[in-house]
């Protein structure tokens, strides 16, 4: 048996088959594929499609009302005969499946092509043979050497299993929870049940929270905006949670990607029902790339909610084409601008480019604030590189704290070379222990290259013989 294969080939079968689902190009090529409306013909052998195979609880769930026809098309739906997914697995993964990547598509196309009744038994058994995989001296590991081709198989029948009945998927998907790589195919059960019967949506996802909600969102919405915008928004007001606030801020970015005027309305319904307002600020972004005059007009006389992270967006764009523009504007701000965080760094840094002279005055100006904060800390990411010495003296009057901690990490990463001792010196001066032990042992490193004797000799009068 080849050895084991790497673990990013998994997930990056998963990936690929489910990216290409979702966006429509997915088509099983080996034989076992059904009609264009997706179903599948009997088992091989004459078997039947109505029965849900070995695995009780997953098997129930496909009498559900909505079950796939038969195809009129001469196909097969499966490989085994009823009750022969566990045999027919072991087999072919002993003596067909390699670790590479071919033999993992070879068994996910194989997987992919199954009809219901057969996804369910296999996934169902596939489980089971994983726990038996994981105990002592299990007879399994006969067939199979490592845990990887059972991971691949039960992410690849769920895969099928999740085309075909969706709630099924879902059912085995929550009685799944130790399983690994699920995320995707969560996406994908869910998205499958908002394209197939959207009025059960609602009811499987309040089943639902923490993660697996997120992921079950994520895949509904990805499918709704698709055909329904609307009813993407919608959905996503039915569930206020902060935790999903980012597949709130992701469908505004979809939209703005088309229409950032819309989008700003979406946000601003997010808003009114709890969410938090940076999606305001990523769809001006948005519109800004695509008509910057246009946003920027917008942004300047805009009054509401998200009004600080549209400031924050304008002030970013201004100073990217002109920063003493940008200071102006946001001395017009009320506070001065303190609540701007970030993009007073970003005026600040494009400001040390052209005027390095007018930023440190600047920075100075500013009350003591985030904003104060960011803009000292990206006005001296310039310095450190145009004048590390007399940036070192800025530093060195900063009160101790985290940023002046941050501040001196910049500077030891460009002295380091040049002049080592002055390195070692600053890192000894970091106010966390291990990050001073860490940065101290990387100086010490490169000045040994360059001076062992003085190196090491500054080592151990700061920390003696180790």
């Amino acid at each position: 048996m080849p050895a084991s294969p790497s673990r990013w080939k998994i997930p990056t079968v998963i990936a690929l088959a489910v990216g290409s689902y979702v966006a429509g190009t997915f088509h099983p090529r080996l034989g076992g594929l059904g009609s264009a409306d997706g179903s599948s013909g009997e088992r091989a052998g004459g078997g039947s499609t109505t029965d849900g195979g070995s695995d009780g609880g997953v098997a129930a769930k496909t009498t559900r009302e909505g079950n796939q026809k038969k195809s009129n098309s001469p196909v097969l739906g499966t490989p085994f005969a009823k009750g022969q997914a566990r045999e027919w697995f072991l087999k072919t993964a002993h003596e067909g499946w390699g670790s590479n990547m071919e033999g993992m598509l070879s068994m996910f196309q194989a997987c992919a092509s199954l009809d219901e009744p057969s996804a369910a038994e296999l996934a169902g058994e596939l489980r089971k043979l994983l726990e038996e995989f994981h105990q002592p001296d299990s007879d399994v590991h006969n067939w199979v050497k490592n845990d990887d081709i059972l991971e691949a198989g039960i992410l690849s029948t769920l895969f099928r299993f999740t085309q075909l009945n969706p709630e099924g998927g879902i059912d085995f998907l929550l009685a799944s929870e130790d399983m690994k790589n699920k995320d995707d195919l969560f996406q994908m059960a869910f998205g499958n049940l908002a394209k197939k019967d959207p009025a059960k949506l609602i009811s499987e996802l309040e089943k639902l929270e923490g993660n697996n909600l997120r992921k079950a969102l994520e895949g509904s919405v990805e499918v709704l905006r698709k055909k329904d915008p609307e009813a993407a928004v919608a959905l996503l007001e039915k569930f206020p949670q902060e935790s999903m606030d980012r597949v709130r801020q992701d469908l505004v970015v979809e939209i703005a990607s088309g229409d950032p005027q819309e989008a700003l309305k979406v946000a601003a319904r997010f808003a009114s029902a709890g969410g938090n307002t940076e999606s305001f600020g990523l769809a001006v972004e948005m519109w800004a790339r695509r008509d910057k005059a246009a946003a920027l007009a917008w942004a300047g006389a805009y009054h509401g909610p998200g009004e600080v992270e549209v400031q924050r967006v304008m002030l970013r764009n201004i100073a990217a084409e002109d920063p003493r523009k940008a200071v102006q504007v946001m001395a017009g701000l009320p506070g001065g601008g303190s609540a701007m965080g970030p993009a007073a760094g970003d005026i600040a840094e494009s400001l040390a480019k052209v005027d390095l002279g007018a930023a440190k005055a600047w920075v100075q100006s500013l009350a003591q604030s985030p904003a104060k904060e960011s803009a000292e800390q990206l006005m001296l990411s310039v310095w450190v590189k145009a004048d590390p010495l007399q940036a070192a003296d800025w530093i060195d009057k900063m009160p101790a704290g985290q940023p002046r901690d941050n501040s001196a990490m910049r500077l030891i990463e460009q002295i380091k070379k040049r002049y080592p001792q002055e390195a070692f010196e600053w890192a000894g001066s970091l106010q966390d222990p291990e990050q001073r032990r860490k940065v101290e042992e990387d100086v010490a490193k490169d000045w040994r290259e360059m001076d062992p004797d003085a190196a090491n000799a500054a080592w151990a009068g700061r920390h003696g013989k180790e």
